[in-house]
């Protein structure tokens, strides 16, 4: 008779193959911000490896400064080994040093607010009949009917 297998065990099989692995160390950045302080985690936009280099990447310039002192550095490379305890065979077994980057800006959408751009072509011309009794149902039916008329 065949075992089912849980949940757990399936996803860690399917996470243990190549084309998941982005996914698994997504899973392990996660982990290691949540060992850190709470007010660390707030200032803190990106969090990754590349080349043996733990690079953290903050919301703004104060969390540069805030991060990029000596006691903080200390404090993370104690939870990296913590970390490593905890979770065998991971990249940050492999970190030698520790880079802390400001994000210059937030959203490249900013910049752009005045084209409206649309993805489908509507095709209904809103003529049809509001079959709704309840008045909440129906004046929402009818604000829909104004969207589709103002495309």
């Amino acid at each position: 008779m065949k075992k089912i297998k849980s949940v757990n065990v399936i996803i860690n099989d399917m996470i243990s193959l190549h084309h998941y692995k982005p996914l698994k160390n997504f899973i392990l950045y996660k982990e290691f911000l949540k060992l850190m302080d709470l007010k660390h985690q707030h200032l803190i936009s990106k969090i990754f490896i590349h080349n043996n280099i733990l690079n953290i990447v903050t919301f703004h310039s104060v969390g540069y400064q805030d991060l990029n002192n000596d006691d903080t550095k200390n404090n993370i490379k104690v939870l990296i080994k913590i970390f490593t305890k905890r979770f065998l065979n991971t990249p940050f077994d492999k970190v030698n040093t520790i880079k802390i980057f400001s994000q210059r800006y937030r959203e490249k959408q900013n910049f752009i607010q005045d084209e409206k751009k649309t993805s489908y072509v509507e095709l209904s011309k809103a003529q049809f009949k509001n079959p709704f009794k309840n008045k909440k149902l129906y004046t929402q039916f009818e604000e829909l009917r104004a969207k589709i008329n103002d495309l």
